[in-house]
């Protein structure tokens, strides 16, 4: 059961639920996930706020390096399909006029 349920004795008020969406829809994910820790701490469950914390920054960890496979996985197709070549130890975008030779 939700806390504005317990608050207002089991009973909906009209237009929250409304305003709740909206706010919800405005929030980054950051926001929200700030807001839940804030939640939990003002609950008594500090525990549970720092392991939220921690969750959320392993998973910001895994986006960057998924990220950065993602990059390392494009310049290899732009390799293997010729957009790229390598000169030395330098990448290069392989010009139109070179029509393969460079």
């Amino acid at each position: 059961m939700s806390s504005r349920l317990v608050r207002t004795g089991g009973q909906k008020l009209p237009g929250l639920e409304d305003s709740m969406e909206e706010k919800k829809k405005s929030m980054t994910k950051d926001e929200m996930i700030m807001e839940l820790m804030e939640l939990l701490k003002a609950n008594g469950r500090p525990k549970q706020a720092a392991d939220v914390f921690e969750s959320s920054a392993y998973v910001d960890m895994l986006e960057s390096k998924l990220d950065q496979m993602t990059n390392e996985l494009e310049l290899n197709l732009g390799l293997i399909k010729g957009d790229f070549y390598l000169d030395g130890r330098f990448l290069q975008k392989r010009d139109t006029f070179c029509k393969g030779y460079c």
